[in-house]
């Protein structure tokens, strides 16, 4: 089976072209957001793979949990539903925020911390790194308690690791030599 990403990418890009068009991305960021949420939740997961559950059951099911759910949108459902494609929504939220963030000139950055970050320390990393790059950064935090202490920066190709497990190989392949 093909990765779910090849499978999102094409309806990522069409959904981003309509945005475009419209002129609106932030509709449809928010349209997407709601619907990968919804798929991803556990308990609706079950209902996407009960074989007695009609398409026409479960297109309305999903209108009924988007609130201002216009035409294109219910288009898009219906498309997935048939397609059996509900599963690739998060994948196609994803690669809808990228092309929007590349657009609209916005760095996707992935920080990786030991310990959960506050909203303050969030945002300060975020201006500390656009005053870096000299553009926009939007930062998905993750905790990675392996790290030991410290973060680790990803943006795109860029890796800034100023972590205490990075530091500690450092230091090991440094005595070896």
């Amino acid at each position: 089976m093909a990765e779910l990403s090849t499978i999102a990418r094409p309806y990522a890009q069409a959904i981003f072209q309509i945005a475009r068009e419209q002129g609106q991305y932030d509709r449809w960021s928010e349209a997407l957001a709601r619907l990968a949420l919804i798929v991803k939740e556990d308990s609706f997961a079950n209902v996407i793979g009960d074989p007695r559950l009609e398409q026409k059951a479960l297109k309305q099911l999903i209108v009924s949990l988007l609130p201002e759910i216009n035409a294109e949108i219910s288009r898009l459902v219906d498309a997935l539903v048939e397609s059996h494609r509900l599963a690739i929504v998060p994948a196609v939220y994803s690669q809808f925020e990228q092309l929007r963030h590349g657009q609209e000139g916005v760095l996707d950055a992935v920080v990786e911390s030991a310990f959960a970050m506050s909203d303050s320390e969030k945002t300060a990393l975020q201006q500390d790194l656009q005053k870096k790059f000299g553009r926009k950064v939007q930062a998905e935090v993750l905790v990675k308690p392996e790290l030991m202490g410290g973060i680790k920066i990803i943006i795109g190709d860029i890796v800034i690791d100023g972590s205490v497990k990075a530091k500690l190989e450092q230091m090991t392949a440094a005595l070896k030599h």
